[in-house]
Order: C-alpha cells, then sequence, then structure tokens
C-alpha cells in the first residue's frame, strides 16, 4: 500500500518552507500580450507557453465555425511541422503532455516522429520532470465523492497518491481512488509558504498559501483534485472546492519547469518560464 503523509493541516513542518524558486512568477508577470510564445526550439520539439484561457489541443471534431486558437493551433503557425506529427490522437499532432483551459505554463510539442518517440518514452517511463506552482486560500466547500485522506506518517516532502475515477455530470471532474485499482498518480509537496514568505501556521480565509509541486506521470485534474484532497482547493478552483478567488492577476496554477535526460546523448534538459 502507497505511504502517505497525512492530511496537509499544518505546512510549518514542511523543512524546505523558506521560499519557493520561480514563486515570483505568480504575480501574472507573464501574463504577456498573446496567448502563447515560443520558449525554446529543439531540433526534434518545442517548448512553448500556454496562457491561461486556452486550450491545448482541440477537444474533439472541429464543429463548423471554430475558430483555431488552440495552442497546437498557435504553434503550428511558426512550426507547421508539429501537426503532421502523430500521437495519440491525430488531432494533437505533436502534443506530448496538455494543461487544463485555466492552467498556464509550458508545454512540450515534438516537431518529428523521432522526437514524439524520445520523448512519450520518457513519459511513459516517469523520466518527465514538471514542475508547478499553486495558489490556494487554505480553505473549501466539502464535496462527495472523496475517499478520506489515509493517515499516515508526517514526510517532508510530502506525495499525495492515488488512482483516479471520472466524477459528476458528465464526467467533467475526477475522484481520487484508494488504494489505487489501476495505475497511481503521485504529486510532490516540494515546499509551501504564505503570500508574505511566512510559515503557515493557520489559515484565514483571506490567506494566501503558496505550493510548489512536482508531478511525472499525470492525470486530468490531478493536482487540482489531490490538493483539494488534502484540505487545500485552487484558489477559485469551484469544481473542486475552492471557493475564494485567486489574487488578482495571478493564475491559480502555473507550469513552471519541465526536465528531463535526453538518452541519445546523456544531456540534462531544464526549460524554465524565466
Amino acid at each position: 500500500m502507497p505511504e502517505f503523509p497525512g492530511r496537509l493541516d499544518d505546512i510549518s513542518r514542511l523543512d524546505d518552507i523558506s521560499r519557493l524558486d520561480g514563486i515570483s512568477r505568480l504575480d501574472g508577470s507573464y501574463r504577456v500580450g498573446g496567448a502563447y510564445r515560443i520558449v525554446a526550439v529543439e531540433a526534434d520539439w518545442l517548448v512553448v507557453w500556454k496562457n491561461a484561457g486556452v486550450h491545448t489541443a482541440p477537444l474533439g471534431p472541429r464543429a463548423s465555425g471554430t475558430p483555431p486558437q488552440t495552442l497546437l493551433d498557435l504553434a503550428a503557425r511558426e512550426f507547421p511541422e508539429v501537426r503532421g506529427v502523430r500521437g495519440r490522437h491525430s488531432r494533437e499532432g505533436g502534443l506530448i503532455h496538455r494543461l487544463d483551459l485555466d492552467t498556464c505554463g509550458l508545454v512540450l510539442i515534438a516537431r518529428t516522429g523521432e522526437g514524439m518517440d524520445l520523448l512519450s518514452a520518457l513519459q511513459q517511463g516517469d523520466l518527465i520532470v514538471k514542475e508547478y506552482a499553486a495558489l490556494s486560500r487554505g480553505v473549501g466547500k466539502k464535496l462527495p465523492g472523496f475517499p478520506p485522506y489515509p493517515p499516515g506518517e508526517k514526510k517532508t516532502p510530502r506525495f499525495i497518491e492515488s488512482g483516479f475515477r471520472a466524477y459528476g455530470p458528465g464526467r467533467t471532474a475526477v475522484r481520487p481512488v484508494f488504494p489505487p485499482e489501476g495505475p497511481a498518480y503521485r504529486t510532490l509537496v516540494r515546499a509551501a509558504v504564505t503570500q508574505d514568505g511566512c510559515r503557515q501556521d493557520g489559515y484565514r480565509q483571506d490567506g494566501v498559501i503558496r505550493f510548489s509541486l512536482e508531478i511525472r506521470r499525470g492525470f486530468r485534474h490531478q493536482i487540482r483534485c489531490h490538493l483539494a484532497w488534502s484540505g487545500f482547493p485552487l484558489a477559485g478552483d469551484l469544481l473542486y472546492g475552492g471557493v475564494f478567488p485567486a489574487p488578482e492577476g495571478s493564475p491559480a496554477l502555473s507550469a513552471e519547469a519541465i526536465r528531463f535526460t535526453d538518452p541519445r546523448t546523456g544531456a540534462e534538459k531544464e526549460y524554465r518560464a524565466g
């Protein structure tokens, strides 16, 4: 059975709480004009920044009149070859992973078949690390469908781990499954600080907690659901009980960095938003 750190009800017990690398990016400084920007160009892949409010890829076959404004469409204006790469679904082109509509941050897109094969193998092997920054108010609305949060020994860093199942009308949300009945998905909590950088010893409805998180294998809504399960829904995330909004201009969830080792050369690849 997977180990759990217990409920995240005392963030002050985190040893590495003093600061979050890159957390200042949550101040909205990366909400630049336009819906995206190219962060890095490699021979076999791109790293692209997606702003909140932009779909990563079409959700299904395009309806008549649907504007081509997904991240894939926008990236293809400069790099048309990304459309010709075939991954899990033909409409996703060279996309290696997705971000939710309201999540901003970095996305990997393969430019070649070799890039798709290489990055997909790394992804399947849990060898691509994705760093996120998240905002929570520390309180939320209690929602149905969540299993009891497992007790366990307090640890730093902390893992939140579960399987997932679709939930709710139209299966628009997910809920944790524990113990997992299939693949287990893990969210690493690297650090958590209050808005002023101090340790968080108790929560007020007007307080803001900033989390630094890592995932490897990802599931739809994984971070959103895991934080809600642990008692810290994303600020403003009504689907998961985040009834109090994020500070104006600050995205509640931001994909800040991607890193992996290129197996062909052994080179460490790290891409950051800044």
